[in-house]
């Protein structure tokens, strides 16, 4: 492995990658079995190392089961095979696998077994009960909505979130989040949900610091409506709404 004594800023794709690599080594760390296949693959790329901005890992992109981080993995790694560019999101993999150690015992365990870990389709997988592309209003505006109104406001939304999610993913829906591409083929559902305009505005300040995928509705200042990528865990909302 080579470490190159450069800074580096994050390239478009990186600012679309660098997030979730950070967040499923996050989520390694709780899954010994799917820490070594992510330590597996990465080794086997022989990534350079670099130096580029720290990338805090959000709790709200970690994945919560292995089926999604799989999904997830098998997605960042097409994508970073495919996109040489995205530098500084490979040597975060490459710099956590680096210091990994894995467990003797889980190495022995699947000594015997069959090839574990996905493989590099790039392409999502149909599965139930992922993450829905959530829209939560304010509760006072959307009382004086008439139904036709708001359903269209939620349209507009949706789909102003996922053409800028496509715009970072190269136009590509195969190129999307796992859950974002399985949602824009109407694989998952979409969640109206109502709120207070303090609760809108934490929710907002969150989206915010940790850079979650989000677009808004504003008027006069102030936040009408906000649109959750369905990559962005359900429980951000679900615990403040």
């Amino acid at each position: 492995m080579n470490t190159i004594y450069t800074s580096l800023k994050l390239t478009t794709i990186d600012s679309w990658l660098a997030p979730h690599a950070a967040a499923l080594i996050a989520y390694a760390e709780t899954d010994a079995i799917f820490g070594l296949t992510l330590a597996t693959m990465v080794q086997e790329e022989q990534w350079s190392t670099v130096l580029g901005p720290h990338i805090t890992p959000s709790r709200h992109y970690q994945p919560t089961t292995t089926e999604t981080a799989e999904d997830i993995l098998d997605w960042i790694m097409y994508e970073l095979l495919t996109h040489p560019e995205a530098r500084v999101s490979r040597s975060i993999l490459s710099t956590w696998v680096a210091n990994y150690e894995a467990p003797q015992d889980l190495i022995w365990g699947l000594a015997m077994t069959d090839t574990f870990g996905p493989t590099f389709t790039g392409q999502p997988k149909k599965h139930h009960n992922r993450a829905q592309l959530q829209i939560v209003v304010d509760t006072n505006w959307a009382h004086k909505q008439s139904a036709l109104a708001l359903s269209q406001t939620t349209h507009e939304l949706s789909q102003a979130l996922l053409a800028i999610e496509l715009r970072k993913a190269g136009g590509k829906i195969s190129s999307l989040h796992p859950d974002t591409a399985e949602w824009s083929m109407g694989g998952s559902a979409t969640e109206l949900l109502e709120t207070d305009q303090e609760t809108l505005a934490k929710l907002h300040k969150t989206a915010m610091d940790e850079q979650l995928h989000h677009q808004l509705l504003s008027q006069a200042s102030t936040i009408k409506a906000i649109a959750i990528s369905p990559s962005v865990n359900d429980a951000l909302v679900h615990e403040l709404v």
